[in-house]
């Protein structure tokens, strides 16, 4: 493996410290040459920044960031279908990077400088395939309640219920086909009245022979305590297993959240009415 092919290998692999401090050369804009230390060794690549100020120059990040090489920085601004890639100062050419950080987001990086003729190959990385997985259109969902006809009682479990099936995808990831296993993680209920409370199953219709009352677990209900005029929503929280070439690569870091369509539901107060009484 050749220096500048370890050097990325590094890069893409190794978590960087809480810290990452160095007197960094900006190319073109610091007058004594220098380097930064990221633990891969010295003389390897320059940070590219706004500061004049290289011995100043520090990059702070949580620990257990990784710095991950992404695509050419482009010299008409960074579009992604601009050829005119940005030389550094010398040999070699800038690339942008991003941290990668353990909760699944990511944020915007120095830009490197890698020597001679060997440039790295943008990898396929969790988070550039949490960024594709967001992009997935997944299904809205629908919100539906027993009694079907938006009108429940005071003290009578309302029962609450969606559906969310799992699917498959396939997604492009810098030219690659990632294959996504997409499937509901949980389900947040927002029915008023306090009723704000989360589940891992979607509910079911109600069954005919079977109450809630009966059988508590076979429904997801709320129970009201007055009559008021609510608006339902259900959200729905998907997540998603990748595979890269047929090979399980583990799950992606972060969930989409999809919410339903409000569902207007009048409470209202049951009043008694006696029917077949004889007097006298």
């Amino acid at each position: 493996m050749s220096r500048i092919a370890k050097l990325v290998t590094a890069l893409l692999l190794v978590p960087l410290p809480s810290v990452w401090a160095g007197s960094a050369a900006y190319a073109g804009q610091c007058t004594e040459s220098s380097t930064a230390d990221a633990g891969v060794g010295s003389g390897e690549f320059m940070v590219s920044g706004a500061s004049q100020e290289c011995e100043s120059a520090v990059e702070t990040v949580q620990s257990g960031a990784s710095l991950e090489v992404g695509d050419p920085a482009c010299s008409l601004g960074g579009s992604a279908t601009c050829t005119a890639g940005e030389a550094c100062e010398g040999a070699g050419q800038l690339f942008e990077t991003h941290w990668a950080f353990p909760d699944g987001h990511s944020e915007p990086g120095p830009q490197i400088c890698v020597g001679g003729e060997q440039a790295p190959v943008a990898q396929v990385t969790a988070v550039r395939v949490l960024e594709a997985f967001r992009r997935v259109r997944l299904p809205t969902p629908a919100l539906g309640t027993s009694p079907p006809d938006g009108t429940t009682l005071v003290n009578i479990p309302t029962i609450f219920y969606t559906r969310a099936e799992p699917f498959g995808r396939d997604v492009n990831v810098l030219g690659r086909r990632v294959h996504l296993e997409i499937a509901p993680v949980s389900y947040e209920w927002l029915v008023g009245q306090g009723g704000d409370f989360e589940t891992t199953w979607p509910g079911s219709p109600y069954q005919r022979g079977v109450t809630p009352q009966s059988d508590p677990d076979a429904y997801v209900t709320w129970t009201y305590d007055r009559a008021s005029e609510e608006a339902a929503t259900v959200k729905v929280v998907w997540g998603a297993t990748w595979s890269l070439a047929g090979k399980p690569m583990g799950q992606v870091p972060g969930t989409v959240v999809m919410t339903s369509p409000a569902a207007p539901l009048r409470v209202r107060s049951a009043r008694p009415v006696l029917t077949g009484v004889g007097l006298g």
